[in-house]
């Protein structure tokens, strides 16, 4: 878990000990654990967004447990897991005023880099800092 872009699936019935196994990671490893539901579309988006800024502009190490609840949802989930694990972003999640936003706050601590340097940062900072489970 300790591994730079490590990662881990847990499969298993409702109630074996999962969600704790993975908390107690967290402690040990010093993460902070992030719990997303797949109920609503729109509001895992924007919960993603914001652990996406922890990792990439203040640099936290974060874990982030996402449990979806039907098939389509799975498929969403799946290929935004997918783009975090190989690219460190997920297309389409943030607006052009988001990313100029995250660019802006990358570039106050590196005030000479170019925009799509302080974009490749960021990503890399959340490939490094984001462990999903």
């Amino acid at each position: 878990l300790q591994q730079a872009g490590g990662h881990l699936v847990m499969l298993g019935l409702a109630g074996v000990g999962r969600r704790s196994c993975i908390q107690l990671a967290c402690r040990i490893i010093h993460s902070q654990y992030h719990h997303i539901s797949m109920g609503n579309k729109l509001e895992y988006k924007e919960q993603l967004k914001a652990i996406l800024m922890d990792c990439g502009v203040k640099g936290e190490q974060c874990t982030l447990v996402v449990v979806a609840k039907g098939d389509q949802e799975q498929d969403d989930l799946h290929h935004d897991l997918h783009e975090l694990v190989v690219c460190g972003e997920v297309q389409g999640l943030f607006n052009i005023d988001e990313v100029e936003n995250i660019v802006s706050q990358i570039t106050d601590s590196n005030s000479n880099t170019a925009s799509s340097k302080c974009w490749k940062s960021f990503t890399k900072r959340v490939r490094q800092n984001l462990q999903d489970r």
